[in-house]
């Protein structure tokens, strides 16, 4: 019995100082690494969901050029000033590009949005009408010279538009549906140079705006987001409505 409290004081012997401040010295090691470790892990995160959002096909790192803006610019004044080969309105008047422009885009953004939630942003011809013609003209005025002012504003109009409670999958599905339009508007005329420039300046303005929506929303949320948003990319087509990623081939043009 007498051995007992012996062992007792060789187990709860107390360190020393030296051993305390070597300890010390590795506790504070290990708590500066675990800050490295959260703060990596916290930028990854945020990271992520972005690129969950940018379309197949577009660039997760995009580098805006003057080259890139000035095919942008080019590639709209063709559709803006041409007419629509072999199509006509209401008192046989000529189709203009930018009308079947309108009729090819809504058309393929309602067949990708099978709950009609974007009928509910866009109510008639005016809101449908007004929505394009905003995108194209931001997008084609941008000034790449001052890429902070450019950034700054993306993100304003980011917070405005989740405001009007728009969601992460609601810019990849528009960015890719007009990117895709603009391709098939321009028929033969098209070519690989003005789908990186569309796709390259869409990717930038997705990077901006996205994450001002993602903000304040809970994670099954944003999962749910990210599941719908990948569904609908994915999503086969029929023939009528397959992407015009690559110059066509099929002799198809809108515009003469």
């Amino acid at each position: 019995m007498g051995s007992v409290p012996m062992l007792k004081a060789r187990i709860y012997h107390a360190p020393t100082l030296a051993s305390s401040s070597s300890q010390g010295s590795i506790l504070l090691v290990n708590v500066q690494e675990k800050k490295k470790i959260k703060r990596a892990v916290t930028l990854k995160s945020v990271k992520a969901p972005i690129h969950q959002f940018i379309p197949p096909l577009f660039p997760l790192e995009p580098v805006l050029t003057t080259a890139h803006m000035g095919l942008l610019q080019a590639s709209w004044k063709m559709i803006e000033g041409q007419t629509a080969a072999g199509n006509t309105g209401l008192g046989g008047n000529t189709r203009t590009c930018l009308v079947s422009f309108y009729d090819e885009f809504y058309k393929r953004l309602y067949h990708k949005d099978k709950k009609n939630i974007f009928r509910k942003y866009l109510p008639n011809l005016k809101a449908k009408g007004g929505l394009i013609q905003r995108m194209t003209k931001f997008i084609c005025a941008m000034d790449i010279s001052n890429l902070s002012g450019l950034k700054n504003s993306l993100k304003i109009l980011g917070k405005q538009h989740t405001q009007r409670k728009i969601k992460p999958w609601m810019y990849s599905t528009l960015s890719e549906t007009l990117a895709e339009t603009v391709m098939l508007i321009l028929g033969p005329t098209s070519n690989p140079d003005f789908y990186e420039a569309w796709t390259f300046a869409l990717s930038f303005c997705l990077h901006e705006m996205i994450p001002q929506a993602l903000k304040n929303q809970s994670p099954d949320c944003s999962q749910l987001q990210m599941q719908h948003a990948l569904r609908l990319q994915h999503e086969p087509s029929d023939d009528s409505l397959k992407s015009t990623c690559s110059p066509p081939n099929s002799g198809r043009s809108f515009c003469k």
